[in-house]
């Protein structure tokens, strides 16, 4: 099997480096007269209910979304596939526990092309195939594959439907040495009938400690303002870096985002001008308050306090979290010190931006495409709601 070489291209994108083959870097303004298109969104449709369990979530999986606006949802903890309408009504309820046709074990990622709605379901080592109205059509024997040593042992199975109907893997995590955390990716092709083709590429990606420890006790989470590059892998197609190194003053900074094709090219590598936004006191407070539960509670809100304040950038990175969207878009989420805002930047596949929304802050995208997204949110009962908004 081959394996593509763009461990060192991954690399010198991490490291702003880029060979003369490669475009140069386009920088782009991010106020005054180049400022980015602002989107405004309006709520279509809520699905959700904390009494009824055949309308209410538990666990939910995977989403998407077909071309008459049908959602399909992955309810992980009933073992169903759920089908609603584009008006957000129960359509179908597709599957049950079990191992039989149609029946699930673990719905761990579902997606749709054309008029094919696949169910990857690792418990049963298959997955499942349905049409748009959710008959089944088929099955797909998935045992898939253990990698060995140096790797720590993961088993990847076929993930992604392509449009050549063979499959393509997740990714997973494989080695994580006490320094920080490092792991290799080995993304795999599938043929039609789940057996292993070829391997695409391997990616060697280090990341660093992301922990403050105070008194044996570690506090994570992306609260601590990490500045490392953000690496996002699109299955089978590209892989987005954010390249996004903490500012030390409020003079405008920039941060870059590069686009690398499963083949090692570089796409677009464009670097955009902001204004950095210091880390308040406000902020401090919350998650103070986010992190004296659990654990960390013995330690005292002074103790926390002391040792993010120590810890804690200045500033709030430009780029908190990276989506790759199914109509190909980039959505970056933005810096910011608002509790209950968060603004989204969104590219084209070519890195031109097409405008920034602003969404809830609780809110978790599922899925995104050209003119709607469907978001997640829990209420106060930690009960999940589907949100589908429309953009204006």
């Amino acid at each position: 099997m081959r394996q593509l070489a763009i461990r060192l291209a991954v690399a010198a994108a991490v490291l702003g480096c880029q060979p003369e083959s490669q475009p140069e870097t386009e920088s782009v303004g991010a106020e005054g007269a180049g400022a980015p298109r602002q989107f405004t969104v309006v709520e279509d449709v809520r699905i959700g209910s904390q009494s009824d369990p055949d309308i209410g979530f538990s666990r939910v999986g995977g989403v998407a979304v077909g071309p008459d606006r049908r959602m399909y949802v992955a309810e992980r903890l009933d073992r169903q596939m759920r089908i609603y309408d584009a008006a957000g009504n129960l359509e179908r309820v597709v599957g049950r526990q079990g191992q039989g046709p149609g029946e699930f074990q673990l719905l761990s990622h579902l997606g749709l092309l054309g008029d094919t709605v696949w169910v990857v379901d690792i418990g049963n080592r298959r997955i499942t195939l349905f049409n748009r109205d959710g008959d089944l059509i088929g099955t797909v024997r998935a045992p898939g594959i253990r990698l060995t040593p140096p790797h720590r042992p993961v088993t990847q199975f076929p993930w992604d439907l392509r449009p050549d109907r063979n499959w393509v893997s997740g990714t997973g995590l494989a080695s994580v040495p006490i320094a920080g955390i490092s792991y290799t990716v080995a993304e795999l092709l599938f043929d039609a009938s789940g057996a292993l083709a070829d391997t695409l590429r391997t990616l060697e990606i280090v990341y660093p400690p992301i922990a403050v420890t105070i008194d044996s006790v570690s506090i994570l989470g992306e609260d601590l303002l990490r500045d490392d590059p953000i690496i996002r892998h699109d299955s089978g197609a590209r892989t987005v870096i954010v390249r996004r190194t903490g500012a030390t003053s409020d003079a405008t900074s920039t941060f870059s985002v590069a686009s690398i094709s499963v083949s090692g090219d570089t796409v677009f590598d464009t670097s955009f001008e902001y204004r950095p936004i210091a880390v308040s006191d406000t902020y401090i407070d919350r998650v103070v308050e986010s992190f004296a539960v659990g654990p960390q509670a013995r330690l005292g809100a002074g103790r926390i306090e002391r040792a993010l304040r120590s810890a804690l950038p200045p500033f709030h990175p430009p780029v908190t979290q990276v989506r790759l969207g199914e109509d190909g878009a980039i959505w970056l989420r933005r810096e910011s010190d608002r509790e209950t805002e968060a603004q989204y930047w969104i590219l084209e596949s070519d890195g031109v931006v097409r405008g920034t929304v602003n969404i809830p802050s609780t809110v978790r995208i599922k899925w995104s495409g050209t003119d709607e997204f469907v978001g997640m949110e829990l209420d106060d009962l930690d009960v999940p709601w589907l949100i589908r908004y429309r953009f204006r």
